[in-house]
């Protein structure tokens, strides 16, 4: 079953909704006609009413999922979000000065494994200095995250029931996590007109620096409801979080530096993007999810992000990342699309990503939402 629907309510809000369903896990492989039908694992299902303002929004609802792979048992499924609000404020205090609001009160619910409420609060301020070949970007922030575990949660592990001999992680029913973040991000903007294969371009050198501090904090005994370690990528060397969701923060005494080169026709179109960047620890990285083991590498992999569009139907986009503490390719990805007139879009597409957990001590009932962050794999379409 599939339906969609969005509807207005009143001036500001709306109500919008998505309801997928299977009558069991192998109803896509049985009757689906294409590849992405066939290979979906999980079938995502929700209904919000959201409402937003000039300098606010909101919503409300929940999300649903259910697993649709034969090959893989329940437990995997993340987390029913049942309900789950949002709140979030940007407003600007004067034309350089902005203050903000991001927050979130979620309940979660899955059979097996430790429940519980999460509300999470991250006020900030921030100031954007800027003029025609330059910026300054500081910013000051706070994250609260605090729990309501459900009654039972001494029986449970991070993924599942405990043994009688085993203890369990969570050591109080209320557990919390409050710390500061603050950032420093600044750049400089240089052009100059140059000649190439006969055309006249504007090429740009734009080097970058942007410092992160969040003090450590034990996060041990905080539950994993929906979070994971996102794939680094040349956007995360400018991150405040190197985890998706609220269950962990990292600690950071961070410098990136980067630099980017353009190319600019003299219709202004961008026909080529160089970016090459890497992170600089100060401190150790000191917050793991659980299972794998905290690093004290000097530095992130280096990052080497490309974009080209060779003509108004091609454009190819490449990323590299290299390893320096292994030595090894970590991940690259080449695409390449082909526009045809307003008939559509033809891609071709390329992703190597190595295998993260040689030195981890992950459990092997680990779950995909969390092993998939780390995977190798080939062409995907």
């Amino acid at each position: 079953m599939k339906y969609t629907d969005s509807t207005a309510l009143w001036p500001g809000w709306s109500f919008g909704t998505s309801i997928n369903r299977a009558s069991d896990r192998n109803y896509l492989r049985d009757f689906g006609s294409d590849l992405y039908t066939i290979s979906t694992g999980t079938l995502a299902s929700n209904a919000y009413i959201n409402g937003s303002g000039n300098w606010w929004s909101a919503s409300f609802g929940a999300d649903y999922y259910q697993n649709v792979d034969p090959s893989l048992p329940d437990s995997v499924v993340q987390y029913k979000r049942w309900p789950r609000a949002t709140f979030n404020l940007d407003i600007p205090l004067n034309r350089w000065l902005e203050a903000g609001l991001s927050s979130e009160a979620v309940a979660f619910r899955k059979q097996d494994v430790v429940e519980g409420d999460r509300l999470d609060l991250y006020p900030f301020i921030g100031a954007d200095f800027q003029g025609a070949a330059w910026f300054v970007r500081p910013k000051v922030a706070w994250r609260y995250t605090a729990y309501q575990l459900s009654n039972g949660y001494q029986n449970y592990g991070f993924y599942g029931p405990l043994a009688a001999s085993q203890a369990s992680p969570f050591t109080d029913r209320t557990p919390s996590r409050s710390l500061p973040i603050a950032s420093l991000d600044s750049g400089l903007i240089f052009e100059r007109d140059t000649s190439l294969f006969g055309s006249n371009y504007t090429q740009t050198l734009e080097p970058r620096l942007y410092y992160l501090y969040a003090p450590y904090r034990d996060q041990s005994n905080l539950p994993l409801f929906d979070t994971t370690l996102m794939s680094f990528d040349y956007w995360q060397l400018f991150s405040p979080n190197q985890y998706s969701g609220a269950d962990r923060q990292m600690n950071a005494n961070n410098l990136t530096a980067a630099v980017t080169t353009r190319l600019l026709d003299e219709s202004g179109v961008e026909r080529l993007s160089l970016s090459f960047g890497q992170i600089r620890y100060f401190t150790p990285q000191k917050v793991p999810l659980t299972g794998t083991t905290a690093t004290d590498f000097a530095g992130s992999d280096y990052v080497v992000e490309l974009g080209s569009q060779l003509s108004d139907d091609w454009r190819l986009n490449g990323s590299y990342q290299w390893n320096p503490h292994s030595r090894q390719t970590d991940m690259g990805t080449v695409e390449l699309q082909r526009r045809i007139g307003l008939d559509g879009v033809l891609n071709f597409s390329y992703r190597f990503r190595r295998s993260c957990w040689n030195n981890t001590t992950l459990p092997w009932s680990i779950p995909s939402r969390i092993a998939g962050a780390c995977s190798v794999t080939g062409p995907i379409r």
